[in-house]
C-alpha cells in the first residue's frame, strides 16, 4: 500500500521521546543511549525572545511543562538545522502542551488546535525582527517567530510557565515509525480519498512510516474534514505508538531500540537545558516509572468561532479551569458533552405535574410520579383519569410549553403534547396503556479536580476493532 502526495506533518514524536528514554533507562542501556541522544539533539536558545519571565530552576523538582511543536520546514535537514532564520518560514500544524505532574506518576498532554483565534503578543523572531501584537490563528505565532513566539503566546494564554520546548521536523515522524517496524492502529472506516491518494481498509492495520504520515495528516478521507477530528485521530495514533514502544518487541530488541532513539534525536530541536546530558538525565530518571496508561491526551476546550465558522475559540470557563488546574498541578476532568435532547428547556424543579392513570393497572400513575420526582420534577398529585387512555400524552397550556417540552424530553420525546385551558397551573401527564419510560437527564455534578484514569489507549477504543486482552 503506497500513499503519496501528502504535505508532511510532524506531530507526535516528541511526546514519545521521553517515554522512549525512560524505557531505555529501565532496560539498563541508559548511559550509552543518553550520550547518543544528547549528541544528536539540536538546541536553540529562545530566552531573548521571551523577555522577563520567572526563572527556570536548573533541575526542577516540581511539575514540568514542555511545549511540543511540529515544524513542516524542509530547510536545514541536516544535524545543524537550528540556524538563525530557520523557523521563520516554517509552519506548525500541531502544538502539544505536556504537563508532567510533580508526583511523576502521570502526564496530561493538551492539544492546542492551530485554527484557534488567540491574541499573539508582541514577538521577536530569531533575527531580531519585531512583530506587533495581533489577534489571529494560533499557528501564526510559529510562522512569524518560531518556538520563541509560540512559547510566549502559550504562556500569555494559559498563565503557565513553560520550562522546556521541543520541535520536531517532518522527516522524523516517518523515520521513527519505520524504526519501530510500523504502528498498529484501528481505522474506523474504509478510507478512499482520491484527493490525497489514501486508501486503507477499515479494521486493525499496521502502517509504515509513509502510510502513517498520510493517515495522521489527511483531512478529507476521515472524519468531518476539519482539524479537530484530525487531532483526535493523531492522539489515537500516538497512544498506539506509545503502546508499541512499551511492548517487548522494542524493549527486547536493542537494535530497534537504538534505531528509534537515533531517529527521535536527529529530528528533535530543544532548548539548551533540555538538550544537555545533565538535564536530560535528571528528567528521564524522574519519569522512568510512569505507567504509559497514565499518559492522558485531550484537546483544549474550544467552541466554534461565531465570527468565522472555519476557526475556533477557547471555551472561556472550561479553558480557564484547565489552565488553572495545570498551573496548580491538579487533575482536570473534561465536561460531559450533552445533546440538545439531554438539556432541559427549563429547570426540572420548576415543572409542576399532575399524573393521571388512564390504564387499568393499579399504581401506574404513582410509579411514574415517583420516578419523575426522583428526577427533580414537582408532583402536584396523582389520580385516576376520568376515562381510559390508549396512548400516553402531555396536556399543557401555551405558556407552559417549555415545561411540557422538558417533561417530554425526560420521557424520551416519544410522547405527544396537547393544548389545554390556559388557566391551569400545572401540566398533566396522562398514562396510557402503552405506559411511559422515564429517561431523565444526565446528572452533571461539580466534582473536585482529581486525576481520572484514562480510557484504554490506542486502537482498542475504536470500533470496529475488537478490544484486545
Amino acid at each position: 500500500m503506497r500513499i503519496k502526495g501528502h504535505r508532511p506533518s510532524l506531530v507526535l514524536l516528541s511526546s514519545i521521546s521521553a517515554v522512549t528514554l525512560a524505557i531505555t533507562l529501565v532496560s539498563g542501556l541508559f548511559g550509552i543511549a543518553l550520550r547518543t541522544v544528547a549528541d544528536e539533539v539540536n538546541t536553540t536558545d529562545i530566552s531573548a525572545q521571551l523577555g522577563d519571565r520567572p526563572a527556570i530552576p536548573a533541575s526542577p523538582s516540581g511539575p514540568i511543562d514542555i511545549l511540543i511543536m511540529g515544524s513542516d520546514t524542509r530547510a536545514g535537514q541536516g544535524r545543524k538545522y537550528g540556524q538563525p532564520g530557520y523557523y521563520t518560514s516554517a509552519h506548525s500544524d500541531t502544538t502539544l502542551l505536556a504537563h508532567i505532574y510533580e508526583d511523576r506518576k502521570r502526564v496530561l498532554v493538551v492539544s492546542i488546535p492551530r485554527d484557534t483565534i488567540v491574541r499573539i503578543p508582541e514577538c521577536t523572531n530569531s533575527e531580531g525582527k519585531v512583530y506587533p501584537p495581533i489577534t489571529t490563528r494560533f499557528n501564526y505565532a510559529f510562522t512569524q517567530g518560531g518556538p520563541g513566539c509560540t512559547v510566549k503566546t502559550v504562556e500569555s494564554i494559559t498563565g503557565i510557565t513553560i520550562e522546556h520546548f521541543a520541535v520536531l521536523d517532518f522527516r522524523g515522524f516517518k523515520a521513527v515509525v519505520d524504526a519501530l517496524g510500523g504502528v498498529e492502529v484501528c481505522v474506523p472506516e474504509d478510507v478512499n480519498d482520491n484527493k490525497s491518494k489514501l486508501f486503507i481498509e477499515a479494521g486493525l492495520q499496521t502502517l509504515n512510516g509513509e502510510d502513517s504520515l498520510a493517515y495522521v495528516r489527511t483531512r478529507f478521507g476521515l472524519g468531518d474534514g476539519g482539524d479537530i477530528s484530525r487531532i483526535s485521530r493523531q492522539q489515537d495514533f500516538l497512544k498506539s505508538m506509545v503502546r508499541k514502544i512499551t511492548s517487548s518487541q522494542v524493549l527486547l530488541d536493542p537494535i530497534r531500540l537504538f534505531r528509534t532513539l537515533n531517529e527521535v534525536a536527529k529530528s528533535l530541536t530543544t532548548d539548551p537545558a533540555l538538550g544537555s546530558v545533565e538535564q536530560m538525565t535528571a528528567l528521564v530518571r524522574s519519569i522512568a516509572g510512569i505507567d504509559p496508561s497514565k499518559i492522558r491526551f485531550m484537546t483544549a476546550p474550544i467552541s466554534t468561532n461565531p465570527k468565522d465558522r472555519n476557526t475556533v475559540v477557547f471555551s472561556t470557563i472550561e479553558a480557564t479551569k484547565l489552565w488553572t488546574a495545570l498551573a496548580n498541578d491538579e487533575g482536570y476532568e473534561e465536561p460531559i458533552a450533552l445533546t440538545k435532547d439531554q438539556i432541559p428547556d427549563v429547570p426540572v424543579n420548576t415543572v409542576s405535574i399532575t399524573v393521571l392513570n388512564g390504564t387499568s393497572i393499579p399504581g401506574a400513575a404513582s410509579e411514574a410520579a415517583n420516578l419523575l420526582g426522583d428526577e427533580g420534577f414537582k408532583i402536584v398529585e396523582t389520580r385516576n383519569a376520568l376515562e381510559p387512555v390508549s396512548e400516553s400524552y402531555i396536556r399543557a397550556s401555551e405558556n407552559q410549553l417549555p415545561q411540557a417540552r422538558t417533561l417530554a424530553k425526560a420521557l424520551g420525546n416519544n410522547i405527544k403534547i396537547q393544548m389545554q385551558d390556559s388557566r391551569s397551573n400545572d401540566i398533566k401527564l396522562f398514562i396510557g396503556t402503552n405506559q411511559v419510560d422515564v429517561i431523565g437527564f444526565p446528572k452533571i455534578e461539580e466534582k473536585p479536580a482529581t486525576w481520572q484514569q484514562p480510557k484504554p489507549s490506542g486502537s482498542d477504543e475504536k470500533s470496529p476493532c475488537l478490544v484486545k486482552n
